[in-house]
């Protein structure tokens, strides 16, 4: 099934650049602004931990540019 990354980052309240970098890490491929969702539990649980260790607002984005650590919720 193909998600649409701009949809996963308003339901998850995050950055669509932070989706992008989940996917990209553990090597889910983009394909027009879309990835296919993991089928297995192993790789589904991966990406949500990747997308929740990355940073969900432009603030936190700015933070972590600047080698700042953005403090958790």
């Amino acid at each position: 099934m193909m998600v649409d990354i701009d949809y996963i980052a308003r339901e998850l309240g995050t950055l669509p650049t932070s989706v992008r970098a989940a996917c990209n890490s553990i090597g889910i491929p983009i394909v027009g602004g879309a990835f296919e969702w993991p089928a297995t539990e192993g790789k589904y649980r991966r990406l949500v931990r990747e997308i929740a260790a990355r940073p969900g607002t432009t603030a936190e984005r700015l933070l972590a540019d600047l080698g700042c650590k953005a403090p958790r919720r």
